[in-house]
């Protein structure tokens, strides 16, 4: 399987928001994510680091002006 756990980054610390993603889309300047039993998250954030070999996606919020 090729799903992705992912963290957010808060201050160096990484706090899991999505066990097993499947999809992440760009929309409307968020961030669309959806896992492996079809649950969905929309974030304002950006991809920080995507690791494929340890199945890891760490993102970040958009800072307020954007």
């Amino acid at each position: 399987m090729c799903e992705c756990d992912v963290y957010m980054d808060k201050d160096g610390e990484q706090e899991k928001i999505m066990d097993k993603a499947v999809s992440i889309e760009a929309k409307g300047g968020k961030l669309h994510l959806v896992g492996l039993w079809n649950d969905t998250l929309d974030i304002n954030a950006d991809i920080k680091e995507l690791s494929l070999l340890s199945h890891k996606i760490v993102l970040e919020k958009k800072s307020k002006e954007e």
